[in-house]
């Protein structure tokens, strides 16, 4: 979610007839989704991480050591990897189960799921495959998933870009390569606190791990990224303080939940200084849920999705047993590593891929519907 928007031409005039600027507060659901969904839904699991690392994992439990996470950490941190397998499935109901949005990518639509299957599914096997087969198969696997966590990091700024510029397009100013650029510089400042906060010694403990060959390949890459750490810094404050002036010389009461949105998304990268597993729990969360809720709002006020994708209380018990289902039947092949990695990633891949189709601001539909989407369902 969030394509790369301007809110010129129609978009601009979309914005500047809705009600909310300079009237009352611009949520884009409500005081109370907005505030617990888009903005606060991280803190919750955060705290109950915080907790359990005080008064039973003791501060032991991080990336530096894995095996001091008390099985409560470890079952929260992976349930943080369900909720993120749910929320893309989401995309699937909006893409399948509107005809409207079907006819007009049909082709992607049709291929992307077969060729994405065909490159990743034929590996999944390695493990079963005799020697050196296997082996091949196994690299062939890691070549064609390696990309994914990059997309999936560019696609989460994405979102967080594409839900800020929508408060944006409901007060009707902004600019959209400003905003793409602030978050973008939060979220590299992120990455780069957690090279400065773990030093080589725990990378050198991670390369007694499988993925060793690969972690002493990146260790010279990671020793140049640090260099990079204070000039970051310093784009971030001016990138920041732009954006504080924009937002001064527009400033309405309207604009109070726009602020509060991109103050949780700074809050949410600042995680990452304090823990990696903090920080991938405060991410997963607030992007999982997020979407959940955009989708769930959004579907209930676009014209033509079918019934019971507008009903939430049809929609989302339908979805998450369609997954669970899903889980279960693979569960037989869950020790064949190969077999869920093709799967989870397969769907990364096609989510992504999708949504920078679906929600395109610049697409009169989906900008008007954005703009409904505090009135009543």
């Amino acid at each position: 979610m969030g394509e790369s928007v301007s809110i010129k031409s129609g978009l601009r005039d979309a914005a500047l007839t809705t009600p909310v600027a300079g009237r009352r507060l611009a949520w884009l659901h409500s005081s109370l989704v907005d505030l617990l969904l888009f903005d606060f839904a991280w803190i919750w699991p955060c705290l109950a991480f915080l907790w359990l690392g005080k008064y039973v994992d003791h501060r032991v439990c991080d990336y530096v050591n894995l095996s001091g996470c008390s099985a409560w950490t470890k079952q929260l941190t992976i349930s943080m990897f369900l909720v993120l397998n749910i929320h893309r499935n989401y995309t699937f109901l909006f893409v399948y189960g509107d005809r409207q949005e079907f006819s007009r990518h049909r082709r992607l639509y049709t291929w992307a799921p077969l060729i994405f299957f065909g490159l990743l599914f034929p590996f999944a096997f390695y493990e079963k495959m005799p020697a050196p087969y296997g082996e091949y198969a196994r690299v062939a696997l890691l070549v064609v998933t390696m990309p994914n966590g990059a997309w999936n990091v560019f696609h989460v700024f994405l979102q967080k870009y594409g839900l800020l510029r929508a408060y944006g397009v409901r007060l009707g100013y902004g600019s959209a390569r400003l905003e793409k650029t602030l978050i973008l510089s939060w979220l590299v400042c992120g990455f780069l606190l957690l090279l400065t906060k773990y030093g080589d010694w725990i990378f050198y403990y991670r390369m007694a791990s499988r993925n060793a060959f690969y972690m002493a390949k990146y260790l010279p890459v990671i020793h140049a990224l640090r260099y990079l750490a204070t000039p970051a810094l310093v784009w971030l404050l001016g990138v920041t303080a732009c954006w504080l002036i924009q937002e001064y010389r527009h400033f309405t009461r309207a604009n109070i939940p726009k602020l509060i949105y991109a103050a949780s998304t700074a809050l949410i990268c600042l995680c990452f200084g304090y823990s990696i597993i903090l920080g991938f729990i405060a991410l997963a969360t607030s992007h999982s849920l997020e979407y959940i809720t955009f989708v769930n709002i959004y579907g209930s006020r676009k014209p033509g999705i079918p019934a019971w994708i507008r009903n939430p209380l049809l929609l989302n018990p339908l979805l998450i047993a369609g997954v669970l289902t899903i889980y279960l039947v693979l569960k037989p092949l869950i020790g064949i590593r190969g077999v869920i990695m093709a799967y989870v990633n397969c769907e990364s891949y096609l989510h992504f891929l999708f949504d920078g189709k679906l929600w395109r601001l610049k697409n009169r539909e989906v900008s008007e519907t954005v703009l409904k989407m505090s009135e009543p369902g």
